[in-house]
């Protein structure tokens, strides 16, 4: 399969992912934002062969359960290690900040890029990593809408530097994000704000140069 051609053909409706070469659009539009050239042509994925990124992103929400609407800080904390060019393991805490108080939950794997997965998580979906002109990227469907991460890698003297961004696409036709929460009860997410991001990359246990 070729991920240059496949980012923007996913179906969120069919009960297996789609990702079709040289089709039209089937549902949620996932396409990269354009990337540097000099992004282009410095970092490729042998180049971060053993080297680790750690990122967060802090969003602002309105979600609603039950038929009430609220609102809440949203933080996702990834680390991603580079175990070769075809494999990265992963692993990322998602917490919840509201009136109530914080609720974390921690996924962790090892997952083979260019190949979607199917994940029970959340309500179930479909899940893909991508890494392509120095851009690694997490997409991953809901039950209506999905999610989209991504992690741009840029050579700076001395090293590496990285930024991180984090949304949740809505799919043509529905009007919010159809998820499960934490506790496995049907959720949505109205509107959402990236409102801070940090990224960092390691290479030997030494933070590359920012």
């Amino acid at each position: 399969m070729d991920s240059r051609r496949a980012y923007g053909f996913w179906s969120m409706r069919a009960a297996a992912i789609c990702i079709v070469l040289g089709a039209g659009l089937l549902g949620l539009n996932f396409a990269l934002q354009p990337v540097s050239s000099s992004a282009q042509a410095s970092v490729a994925i042998n180049d971060l062969e053993g080297a680790a990124i750690s990122a967060s992103t802090t969003h602002e929400r309105v979600t609603r359960r039950d038929g009430r609407e609220r609102q809440d800080q949203y933080r996702l904390e990834w680390s991603i290690r580079f175990i070769s060019r075809d494999t990265i393991h992963t692993s990322l805490v998602a917490t919840s900040y509201n009136a109530r108080g914080a609720n974390s939950k921690k996924n962790e794997a090892t997952v083979n890029l260019a190949r979607p997965k199917a994940t029970k998580s959340r309500g179930g979906g479909h899940m893909l990593w991508v890494f392509e002109n120095g851009v690694l990227t997490f997409l991953r469907t809901y039950q209506g809408g999905g999610m989209k991460a991504r992690f741009a890698v840029t050579r700076k003297p001395g090293g590496f530097t990285c930024s991180a961004t984090a949304s949740w696409p809505r799919e043509v036709g529905v009007p919010s994000i159809m998820l499960n929460s934490f506790d496995k009860q049907p959720m949505e997410i109205l509107s959402e704000k990236l409102v801070a991001s940090t990224c960092q990359v390691t290479l030997g246990g030494q933070a590359a140069a920012q």
